[in-house]
């Protein structure tokens, strides 16, 4: 088991913490760090995505996937993410498998897309994702779906988990544009 595997595994062993907040507020709502994640932190992508080329933007290394892959399963896994939330909060879910691009065919599909249409997905995914996540109860954000590889997770802890593979994946595409920037390229070849 990679250090990959035991920081993913981990994330589901802390529980969230909630701010404290007025009488007017819920107490027990998402925590303010968490909605601001959930607001802005896909707005990077377009920082990643600008001044790419062709090349860096479909650039694999090694066996892994090129930035313009993981921009797609970002892209794809938002609105499977939605589905599972909405199934956990209405008592519909039981357990769910591991995600797999493999058995996604909207994967396959978004390869035909241009950067910006995907762009323009993941934004509009992101305001029913927004917009889901204030309304949760104190209630739903308890209920829990059962993960087959992670177990009983709660609600709170999936949108946790939602933004942390967000972010993982973003970072992966930086250092694919670093990497592909001619100056990296240039200390390598001297290295």
């Amino acid at each position: 088991m990679g250090l990959n595997d035991l920081v993913v595994k981990r994330i589901f062993f802390l529980k969230i913490t909630f701010l404290p907040c007025s009488k007017k507020e819920n107490p027990m709502a998402l925590s303010t760090s968490i909605i601001v994640r959930l607001q802005t932190q896909h707005l990077d992508l377009r920082k990643i995505l600008t001044d790419l080329s062709e090349e860096a933007l479909h650039k694999k290394q090694d066996q892994s996937w090129s930035i313009y892959e993981h921009l797609i399963h970002l892209a794809v896994y938002q609105p499977r993410f939605i589905h599972r939330l909405n199934d956990i909060v209405q008592n519909q879910a039981s357990v769910f498998s591991a995600y797999d691009t493999k058995q996604d065919p909207l994967f396959k599909e978004y390869h035909t897309l241009k950067v910006m249409d995907i762009w323009d997905r993941i934004q509009e995914r992101r305001e029913d994702l927004i917009s889901i996540a204030e309304s949760l109860t104190a209630e739903q954000l308890s209920k829990t779906g059962t993960h087959a590889l992670y177990g009983s997770v709660s609600v709170g802890d999936w949108i946790d988990f939602f933004l942390l593979h967000e972010a993982h994946h973003m970072y992966r595409m930086l250092m694919l544009k670093l990497e592909h920037n001619p100056i990296a390229q240039q200390k390598q070849v001297k290295a």
